[in-house]
């Protein structure tokens, strides 16, 4: 499906919502392409993951997942991801169709360093210092990130109302799939 955005509308509200409330935001079409990301500055704890292109990957596809769930079953979906964050993925849905997704997250949620899905890509040096970054993230109890799902989930009804976000029909591409229907039986030749 092809889609009709506004970069502008994207960066705008995103951008807003990162500081309101401090979390990291993207949009992504309907195939996991992102559209737009915000992240806090001061996550220092993400920053020194990324440090690495084979961390950065990890990510990547921690995220891909993410969406992958959400696709898979429709709704906004939650997982912990490899370095011990809550993300949240939320469909954009238009005509019961996903045309997109916000995710959201690098939520802190325990009190105690996490166990790393992927701890060899850490040095031990890295790892304490993981560990003292980690304990500045601020925690986020259930409830108050049930309350941002809930302000992304107005997000979304506002991305559609103003049509931020919207399918492109191209008139060539039905015909073309009209046509294939329509001579599925027949010889090539």
């Amino acid at each position: 499906m092809f889609l009709n955005y506004d970069p502008e509308k994207i960066e705008k509200f995103s951008n807003d919502f990162l500081i309101a409330t401090g979390v990291e935001i993207g949009v992504c079409d309907e195939n996991f392409k992102r559209l737009n990301y915000q992240k806090p500055s001061g996550n220092k704890y993400c920053a020194m993951i990324h440090e690495k292109e084979i961390r950065r990957i990890v990510c990547r596809h921690c995220d891909r997942d993410l969406l992958a769930k959400c696709k898979a079953q429709g709704r906004a979906v939650m997982h912990v991801c490899h370095a011990g964050l809550v993300d949240l993925g939320l469909p954009i849905m238009y005509e019961n169709k996903i045309i997109a997704y916000l995710i959201l997250g690098q939520f802190r949620t325990e009190e105690s360093f996490p166990k790393l899905q992927k701890r060899e890509l850490f040095s031990d040096d890295e790892l304490t210092k993981l560990k003292s970054l980690y304990s500045e993230r601020p925690i986020f109890d259930n409830e108050k990130i049930e309350s941002i799902a809930n302000v992304a989930m107005m997000m979304v009804r506002y991305i559609l109302f103003e049509n931020v976000l919207v399918p492109k029909y191209d008139p060539a591409f039905d015909r073309t799939l009209a046509f294939i229907s329509e001579n599925i039986e027949k010889s090539l030749t």
